[in-house]
């Protein structure tokens, strides 16, 4: 009777309305996207993507899971893949570190029970003991989230220790193979909305390998990017380092590099204005804006709203 209109009146309106009906239509979140090509739009990036608090890293780059990162509009994951530690990999990474550091990681390494792990591939920075998770885990976070949002493109960054075809092998397990976007070369880049409306993505793209798969695309073939090294606040340049100058992508590295990842290194350098100013000045030096906007601590600082506002879409909460 009555009561069914008051509680069915409502809900069609929620579902009719402009907003609700533009949301189903976006792409990335916001309808303007659609109609661009994916090589020019900004993405908010996350450098050591899961190198996370939540899973007891030692020395971890973000707080809050993989889904976290990407239900806040994170939408390209840098992440290295790797095989289980070896004696000589676990030295050679030890020399790299100054002695203080080198002590902590000996004795986190020592106290892990990360070896006896066994065979697979592994999501882990410079070696497994100072923190680690299963591929096929984190991959799996990422498969449920394309899932749950079919309008999303999302992007793999991976620095590359294991093989293409262990990598195929994890992607596959998870189901994310039926999204995986097979970018023929040298042709222009598909806009979201074709994407989308395609099924395919997912981008990925690797450091070290390339294809086969024709689809594991080598990341400086098509991607430019930015020194990533940087120790104050005021080194941050926008000099070119790998990648062809004319690459379709633009990958802007931006986070601290002082000992350990500092969150309030991250708030500071993620800041609003901040942020802003280095990706326009970057974006004047060459020429192209940045498609990856890659930090640390995605949660400290505002990328969001920079990321928004390279796009053009962004709308300043009152």
């Amino acid at each position: 009777g009555l009561l069914g209109l008051f509680v069915l009146v409502p809900l069609l309106i929620s579902i009719f309305s402009p907003s609700a009906q533009a949301q189903r239509l976006a792409c990335n979140g916001h309808v303007e996207l659609c109609d661009r090509p994916a090589n020019e739009i900004a993405y908010a990036a996350t450098h050591n993507a899961m190198s996370i608090s939540d899973y007891g890293w030692l020395w971890p780059s973000h707080d809050g899971t993989i889904t976290d990162q990407l239900n806040a509009g994170v939408r390209a994951l840098l992440i290295d893949t790797h095989y289980a530690d070896t004696v000589e990999k676990v030295e050679s990474a030890l020399e790299t570190m100054p002695p203080p550091a080198q002590f902590v990681a000996e004795e986190a390494i020592e106290a892990g029970e990360f070896e006896g792990r066994g065979d697979g591939s592994f999501l882990c920075h410079m070696v497994c003991g100072l923190g680690a998770r299963i591929l096929a885990d984190t991959l799996n976070e990422i498969a449920a989230f394309m899932e749950a949002n079919p309008r999303e493109v999302l992007f793999l960054l991976i620095q590359d220790d294991i093989t293409p075809q262990d990598t195929a092998l994890a992607l596959e397990s998870v189901g994310l193979d039926q999204y995986i976007y097979d970018h023929p070369a040298g042709e222009p880049w598909p806009t979201l909305g074709e994407m989308i409306d395609s099924g395919q993505r997912l981008v990925v793209m690797a450091e070290e390998e390339g294809p086969p798969p024709s689809w594991y695309q080598h990341v400086w073939d098509i991607t430019m990017e930015t020194p990533y090294t940087f120790i104050n606040y005021d080194d941050f340049s926008c000099d070119a380092n790998r990648g062809p100058e004319d690459a379709p992508f633009f990958l802007l590295n931006h986070w601290i590099q002082r000992g350990a990842p500092n969150r309030v290194d991250a708030a500071i350098v993620n800041e609003y204005e901040f942020l802003l100013d280095r990706a326009q000045q970057c974006t004047t030096e060459r020429g192209k804006m940045p498609n990856f906007v890659a930090i640390n601590f995605y949660q400290n600082g505002d990328v969001m709203d920079v990321v928004n506002t390279l796009n053009g879409v962004y709308e300043p909460v009152e």
